[in-house]
């Protein structure tokens, strides 16, 4: 540590160093990559996945939507381009009733995806009979079954607010708004993204947040890498050496980070009616 930082006790602090050593062993991945580079000036030569997945099951702690009756979420959702996954996640802060943050992610796929025993590098029929995908008619996803979803969610729990990616769910957006739901935009991007992603990494570390276990999600996970502009701030994007690879789960649980951290919608301006309904008219959608 003294070679690469000459001003060491002075600054950086030992019990700097040492946290961030401990956050590089405990988290692996981006973490391990980031202390190597900025705090020990070694060079690293290619990307590393962000998180292991043996950190991530130690989180995993399924819990049935019925037993989250009564407790409030916030929702985050990833819509799918035509004939791709959707997912949506149910993220519940710590509140009454829940001692450390949960969240729970749904996918929705269409059934053309199960023509083959193995789409995507993984078994989507597998998927479907243990109950993490829903499957949808024909080769695109059916926004009623998504809504449908959301109205089950929400016979249980108190939905605060639902961030989309704005350019991508100005339909269904206005659907759940006329139905009394809380909409709000999550631009995707590092500016939007760079507080969701450390207070999720953050929470891993200090072992305060739990997940469901879903398999497709830590498939996912396997395939996010973090991306940083000039500024430092973070983004997650599709690992760059593999074939198969998708990120909608992790992006919908961004997204609800993201909207619980904003509940005012300061960075995600809450979506009003008369600019959807412009954009729609000025796309030939309305």
């Amino acid at each position: 540590w003294p070679k690469a930082n000459p001003l060491m006790p002075i600054s950086p602090k030992i019990d700097f160093m040492r946290k961030q050593c401990e956050d590089a062993v405990e988290m692996g991945g981006e973490k391990e990559t980031q202390f190597k580079t900025k705090n020990l000036n070694l060079y690293v030569g290619s990307s590393t996945r962000w998180v292991s997945s043996e950190v991530y099951n130690k989180l995993a702690k399924y819990r049935a939507l019925d037993s989250l009756k009564g407790l409030y979420c916030y929702l985050g959702v990833d819509l799918a381009s035509i004939g791709d996954t959707t997912a949506v996640t149910a993220f519940f802060p710590v509140q009454d009733g829940l001692d450390k943050d949960y969240y729970t992610t749904m996918y929705f796929c269409p059934e053309t995806k199960f023509d083959q025993i193995r789409t995507d590098g993984v078994n989507y029929n597998q998927f479907y009979a243990d109950g993490w995908i829903k499957k949808t008619e024909g080769n695109v996803i059916d926004k009623i079954q998504i809504i449908e979803y959301i109205k089950e969610i929400s016979a249980y729990c108190q939905i605060k607010v639902i961030g989309f990616d704005p350019y991508k769910a100005v339909d269904i957006t206005l659907d759940l708004q006329s139905m009394g739901y809380i909409c709000g935009q999550v631009r995707q991007g590092a500016r939007t993204h760079d507080s969701a992603i450390d207070y999720w990494e953050k929470e891993m570390i200090d072992g305060k947040i739990e997940h469901d276990g879903s398999p497709v999600t830590v498939w996912q996970v396997g395939n996010v890498e973090i991306e940083r502009d000039s500024n430092d701030n973070k983004k997650m994007v599709k690992v760059k050496n593999k074939k198969q690879k998708k990120i909608d789960g992790p992006i919908s649980v961004l997204n609800a980070i993201v909207s619980y951290l904003d509940p005012e919608n300061k960075e995600e301006e809450a979506i009003g009616m008369d600019e959807m309904e412009q954009f729609l008219k000025a796309t030939g959608q309305y």
